[in-house]
């Protein structure tokens, strides 16, 4: 299940937690490509106009993966960096600064019996939670 939240859900997250954008880092997770298509890219940039409509962020990263939850091979191979492609288009179609980010050789879907440890959009961080108390 994804969470999409729009500007006036955001604005009033950020009210609640009596924080601007400037102190925070935003992830627009991408999380899985098997490649890319100018609806993802379309999409993702989408949202980062948006948050850059809340304000200055200080930082906004688009993050995926591009490795296969299971690999056919175990010997070396080529595959492109779709979660490259993706955040060079983003950057590009952006007025903003958007940095680059990849779950590296993980695959970004946590499977059975595996927790993801990254930050989720389901509930607030720990850390946020305290705060906004």
């Amino acid at each position: 299940m994804s969470w999409k939240p729009g500007a006036i859900e955001l604005t009033r997250v950020l009210e609640q937690l009596a924080v601007t954008p400037v102190e925070l880092d935003a992830v627009v997770d991408s999380r899985y490509l098997s490649g890319v298509s100018t609806q993802q890219v379309d999409a993702v940039s989408a949202v980062v106009a948006e948050l850059g409509s809340l304000g200055r962020f200080r930082s906004i990263t688009v993050l995926s993966g591009s490795i296969p939850k299971m690999l056919a091979q175990t010997a070396g191979w080529q595959q492109t960096r779709f979660e490259e492609v993706l955040w060079r288009s983003v950057r590009d179609n952006s007025g903003e600064h958007v940095r680059f980010g990849d779950y590296g050789v993980v695959h970004p879907i946590p499977g059975p019996g595996y927790r993801s440890n990254h930050v989720s959009g389901a509930k607030p961080h720990r850390h946020l939670a305290r705060r906004a108390a």
